[in-house]
């Protein structure tokens, strides 16, 4: 039997749910873990969800033409990421690299964009811009990770070089991340 770890349920950073939510939806997922052997399954999810009385429903669109235009999009997405560009260095060795990057070019656009890898490392404030994120994610990789000690050597090196960047996970560090990065 797993550990019971002291703790409670709270909607991300980020999520469209508040708190109250979170709590609801983490206690019923909870429930389809203790009914599956531990386990929450997507499409058993969906199915308790479908009961306009399971405390999931209000979570989903249940709109299936809305629901199949944003699973192609998704589908897309997939597509668009599992193409690679393979640069072959003057050595003759082969690299490769996603072929295009998921970017922001408009700040005031929530709709990110996707961009061949060369326009990336070309512009320098779209290079910073993958750079910060590439840090992001190794911050909230460690963060979610720093908890074994098994990995203790990895998150020293990203904090050494999060400090190194000036990097601190947020917005606010954008400009001083990209003067360090030379963008």
């Amino acid at each position: 039997m797993a550990k019971k770890i002291k703790g409670y349920y709270k909607a991300k950073a980020g999520a469209f749910f508040n708190d109250e939510k979170a709590v609801l939806y983490g206690q019923e997922l909870e429930k389809i873990a203790a009914e599956n052997n531990g386990e929450v399954l997507a499409n058993v999810v969906v199915e308790r969800a479908a009961d306009p009385e399971n405390p999931l429903h209000d979570y989903f669109n249940w709109d299936d033409a809305w629901a199949a235009r944003l699973y192609r999009e998704t589908e897309a997405r997939s597509l668009i990421r599992k193409i690679v560009y393979v640069i072959v260095s003057e050595d003759g060795q082969e690299h490769e690299q996603r072929a295009f990057i998921n970017v922001t070019i408009n700040e005031n656009d929530n709709d990110p964009v996707y961009v061949p890898v060369g326009r990336v490392i070309a512009d320098k404030e779209l290079r910073a811009q993958v750079i910060r994120r590439a840090l992001a994610e190794l911050v909230s990789w460690k963060a979610r990770y720093e908890r074994y000690r098994e990995l203790d050597d990895i998150c020293e090196a990203i904090e050494g070089i999060a400090k190194r960047l000036n990097f601190e996970g947020t917005k606010g560090q954008a400009q001083e991340t990209s003067a360090a990065l030379g963008a």
